[in-house]
């Protein structure tokens, strides 16, 4: 995807987002003001910070901003703080425990930035390896936990990973 191929590219230097009086997302874009239901990425996993769409409560997609980080601050911050919440990924700091259930069903305890976390996944594909060390697991329930590097995790957080790979 190219900056030519997208119909609403919003130019950075000409949009503001900010929030209103009760804390919700509002885009202005020259001279008029619009309420932001969500923000999606369009490359979440790959590059989380390019071609996010900004999308009202009715469903139009208002348009699409190339690089987040070309914001001006109190924009980008807004646009962080939603992406946040909206891409909810903690990073899995110590595998705890793995334990196989019934069904292709396995267990995980864990310890991430954001506290102590159980998950359960389906098979091996609910493990997606992006690149050499980083994973992306997939929880029965849709919620996604990251290992940002394999070869920070202690020994035995590594034998328990392998186990389930």
């Amino acid at each position: 995807m190219s900056a030519e191929e997208i119909e609403n590219l919003l130019d950075p230097g000409q949009i503001e987002i900010r929030r209103d009086g009760s804390g919700k997302p509002n885009i202005v874009i020259g001279d008029e003001e619009k309420p932001v239901s969500r923000f999606i990425r369009s490359f979440p996993l790959t590059s989380p910070n390019t071609y996010v769409s900004v999308w009202d409560g009715d469903g139009n997609e208002l348009g699409v901003i190339e690089n987040v980080r070309k914001l001006d601050e109190s924009s980008r911050k807004v646009v962080d703080e939603e992406l946040e919440k909206a891409y909810f990924m903690p990073r899995i700091r110590k595998i705890l425990r793995v334990k196989e259930l019934y069904g292709g069903i396995t267990e995980f305890s864990v310890e991430t930035d954001r506290g102590y976390r159980d998950f359960e996944i389906h098979g091996r594909s609910a493990v997606r390896m992006m690149g050499a060390s980083r994973v992306v697991i997939t929880d029965v329930d849709g919620n996604k936990y990251e290992i940002r590097n394999l070869k920070d995790l202690d020994s035995r957080s590594k034998s328990l990973f392998g186990w389930v790979v």
